[in-house]
C-alpha cells in the first residue's frame, strides 16, 4: 500500500501540529510518516522510490524541490496557484497541476498510481527537461544562471 512521506517542516508556526491532528483525527499513522529534514542521500533515495512529489508552495517564487523532483525523474503533483513551480510543470507533461485541493490532489495520486507508466513517462519528460535545460542541479550558481539568462539577452 502508498504511504506518504512529508520531508522537511513548514515555515508558519502550527501547521505540522495540525497535520499529526488531521493524521490522528483520521487514524493514519500506517499510512502517513513525517520524516523532518533529512540528509542529501536520504532524499535522494526518497525521491528514487516515489511515485511523485507533491510540491505547492503559498509563499515562495521558486521551488527547488520541484528541479530536485524532475532530476529524480519523478513528475510533480502541485496547485494551479504555486507560483514558480508552474514554470517547470506541464500538465500531463511533466506532472500534474490540480485545484489547491485535498480531494484534487489525492485524484492526482491516485492517477499516478493507476496509471504507473503515464507515471514513468511524466517523470522521464521531467528528467530530460532538466538535462535539456541547463537547469541540472548542480548548485545555486547554475541554477540563478539558468533562471537568470533570458534577462541577460
Amino acid at each position: 500500500h502508498v504511504k506518504l512521506k512529508i520531508v522537511g517542516s513548514p515555515d508558519e508556526p502550527g501547521i505540522m501540529e495540525y497535520l499529526k491532528n488531521e493524521v490522528d483525527k483520521h487514524h493514519l499513522w500506517d499510512r502517513v510518516e513525517f520524516l523532518g529534514r533529512v540528509d542529501d542521500q536520504s532524499l535522494i533515495e526518497l525521491f528514487s522510490k516515489a511515485i511523485g512529489v507533491y510540491y505547492a508552495p503559498h509563499n515562495e517564487d521558486y521551488g527547488y524541490v520541484t528541479l530536485e523532483a524532475l532530476a529524480s525523474g519523478r513528475p510533480v503533483v502541485t496547485a494551479y496557484d504555486s507560483g514558480g513551480v508552474l514554470e517547470f510543470i506541464e500538465d500531463g507533461t511533466t506532472g500534474l497541476i490540480v485545484e489547491p485541493q485535498s480531494d484534487a490532489i489525492g485524484h492526482a495520486f491516485n492517477r499516478l498510481i493507476d496509471q504507473p507508466s503515464d507515471a514513468q513517462k511524466m517523470g522521464e519528460r521531467g528528467r530530460a527537461f532538466i538535462e535539456d535545460s541547463g537547469l541540472a542541479i548542480q548548485g545555486w550558481d547554475r541554477v540563478l544562471d539558468g533562471l537568470l539568462s533570458p534577462l541577460r539577452s
